[in-house]
């Protein structure tokens, strides 16, 4: 069979870390990364598990997607402030407050 090169971006940090991760293994980068897609077709799959940051998962987005709701209609708390407020200039303003689990901020 032969042989065909590829080629990837890695950050140098972590190639150092893989390089001598599998120098101790007794095998070279091309070995590993051969030895991976090779699992990977065998089994038609990553063969690891792989998952996403919990920050995007639907649950947290329509968690935050309500949190915006709320201020935006209306609800919540408002407070004024009256004079010069730093980072509000001269004119007075509102403040919506956030209030999770009983704490304000």
């Amino acid at each position: 069979m032969a042989a065909t090169s590829i080629t990837i971006r890695i950050d140098e940090e972590l190639k150092k870390q893989a390089e001598a991760l599998f120098d101790e293994m007794g095998m070279d980068m091309s070995t590993a990364v051969t030895a991976f897609i090779k699992t990977a077709v065998r089994q038609q799959k990553i063969p690891f598990k792989l998952s996403a940051d919990p920050f995007y998962s639907e649950t947290n987005q329509a968690r935050l997607r309500d949190a915006i709701r709320g201020p935006e209609s209306g609800e919540g708390v408002v407070q004024k402030n009256y004079g010069r407020a730093k980072g509000y200039g001269k004119s007075s303003s509102l403040r919506v407050r956030s209030c999770y689990y009983g704490y304000c901020q």
